[in-house]
């Protein structure tokens, strides 16, 4: 969150000011003395992590973008530098200055966090809501990975969609756009990162979906 206005308060001064999280997807802890911290890719190590700075296996470690490194305590964490929030980049660096990850933000609406979801995954997306500390959920309207009209001589339709595990999908659809009322079709509850359902047409010789999420 490149622009925190009043969503999470820094304990250690009660400002509200820039902050990132990382996590750990490993099955052990992981020792992040030594590894740095930068907004800056070319200079991979413009924060250094003190000692004493563990991520518990499936763990999340919040920092402070704040410019205050002064105010670290134990696993408070503060960097010295700040977020932009008209977009920038943050990487993490080994001890050895090989590139551990890194991800790219454009422009930030206030209080509005970006984040990998499920945690671990590659794609960054919106949040519904800020999560510091624990599991994001919730990503806006996850995009369509994948849209497949499979064995159209026995008419059926298969979607597949970026999803969340646990989120629940509506399915609509209309024999017609210019139907007034979208029918309900089934419910989709995804067990992993995307979700799926397929459509036996019968004799219909054309249908529309939408999808919904969260109904």
């Amino acid at each position: 969150m490149a622009n925190n206005t009043r969503t999470l308060a820094d304990p250690a001064d009660l400002s509200f000011e820039d902050w990132f999280e990382l996590f750990n997807a490993g099955t052990n802890a992981v020792d992040l003395a030594g590894y740095t911290l930068t907004d800056t890719l070319t200079n991979a190590a413009q924060f250094v992590i003190p000692a004493g700075v563990v991520i518990p296996a499936g763990g999340f470690l919040l920092v402070w973008a704040d410019g205050e490194p002064a105010q670290t305590q134990g696993a408070n964490l503060h960097v010295n530098f700040k977020l932009n929030q008209n977009g920038e980049a943050i990487a993490l660096f080994s001890p050895g200055g090989t590139l551990i990850d890194a991800v790219s933000f454009g422009l930030q609406k206030a209080d509005v966090s970006e984040g990998r979801a499920p945690d671990g995954q590659t794609h960054i997306v919106t949040l519904a809501s800020p999560t510091p500390g624990l599991a994001n959920s919730g990503g806006i309207a996850p995009p369509i990975l994948r849209l497949t009209t499979a064995d159209l001589t026995a008419g059926k339709a298969t979607m597949l969609w970026e999803a969340i595990a646990g989120q629940t999908f509506l399915i609509q659809y209309k024999n017609r756009l210019e139907e007034p009322m979208w029918s309900d079709y089934r419910r989709v509850t995804a067990t992993g990162a995307t979700a799926t359902f397929s459509d036996e047409l019968g004799t219909n010789q054309q249908r529309f979906y939408r999808i919904l999420r969260n109904p």
